[in-house]
């Protein structure tokens, strides 16, 4: 599969697992005494950085991912600090919300009519404010679906709904990666982890707050992962681009030879069955460049018919 390749793996794990495995040896190991107003600023640090760059290149996903993290984290801490039985209730909701919020997320455009999505986000969200507000109002007993227990010897900080909604939505992120090998799912898919995490270390105080930094902090770092990706990689066959082709040729050293590839007739393919149909003849072509060994690289240079 080509998710096994290096270059794919590579926008797998970069920058997403990195930054989660910087905060469970910074938050787990205890190696650095992290203070609570240094982890606030780390916070907001993350969710302003992630939300700007999101809104700067127009990513609607991450924007509205930033958004719904935010939100959900503060709607938990408002709630603990108003008790402890309404706070557990919000605490149980919320974490079956935000994943599935992941979820629907991954099924949004990133361009199209932006007013429309937006209205359907806000929509979204409004019910769901009223959702978690009727659920955690005092006197009430908290609806019995978000901690029922489908393993009655499993016992987690988290309910089995919620790590069930957790998992399904992750393995969606991972799918849709696999598909079309996005910076964007990828960063989703390691913010929910660190999402996750957050919630197992309470949500709330340090540890809890740290872990939803970091996930801000992986959307973030999706966006850079995709716009280099956008600059060095085509996005028709995923190749490497003119200008990895260029910088690639600057860092040559003899002996090594040069193989110049061109589909004889492609513009009568396109005048016959179409550009889509042309589309897939590229990618087609491409898979087969692509698995060139020895040390070589595929580009697509372009710009000849």
């Amino acid at each position: 599969m080509e998710l096994l390749t290096k270059k794919s793996l590579n926008s797998l794990f970069l920058p997403g697992g990195v930054i989660l495995l910087g905060s469970i040896l910074l938050l787990d190991t205890k190696w650095i005494a992290l203070s609570q107003s240094g982890v606030t600023f780390f916070y907001y640090a993350a969710f302003v950085a992630a939300g700007l760059l999101a809104w700067r290149f127009h990513s609607t996903r991450i924007l509205f991912s930033v958004v719904v993290l935010l939100i959900g984290h503060h709607a938990v801490q408002f709630y603990a600090q108003r008790g402890a039985g309404l706070g557990l209730v919000a605490f149980e909701a919320i974490a079956l919300l935000i994943p599935l919020n992941f979820a629907f997320l991954t099924f949004f455009t990133e361009r199209g009519d932006e007013g429309r999505t937006l209205l359907w986000f806000l929509i979204l969200l409004f019910f769901e404010s009223v959702f978690v507000a009727a659920a955690a109002r005092p006197e009430q007993p908290a609806p019995s679906f978000l901690h029922f227990a489908f393993i009655r010897s499993y016992h987690s900080h988290l309910p089995q709904p919620a790590i069930l909604m957790f998992a399904a939505s992750l393995c969606l992120l991972l799918v849709r990666f696999v598909q079309f090998h996005r910076a964007i799912d990828s960063g989703m898919f390691w913010s929910l982890i660190m999402a996750w995490l957050g919630f197992q270390a309470g949500a709330t105080g340090k540890p809890g707050t740290a872990y939803f930094g970091a996930a801000a902090l992986a959307l973030a770092g999706s966006i850079i992962e995709n716009t280099y990706s956008l600059a060095y990689n085509d996005e028709l066959t995923g190749l490497h681009s003119r200008r990895s082709f260029n910088d690639a040729s600057f860092r040559l050293k003899p002996p090594y030879a040069v193989a110049v590839v061109d589909i004889d007739h492609f513009k009568s393919i396109n005048d016959n069955y179409g550009h889509d149909t042309g589309d897939q003849v590229l990618r087609l072509v491409a898979s087969k460049l692509a698995r060139v060994g020895g040390g070589g690289e595929a580009f697509r240079v372009g710009g000849c018919d």
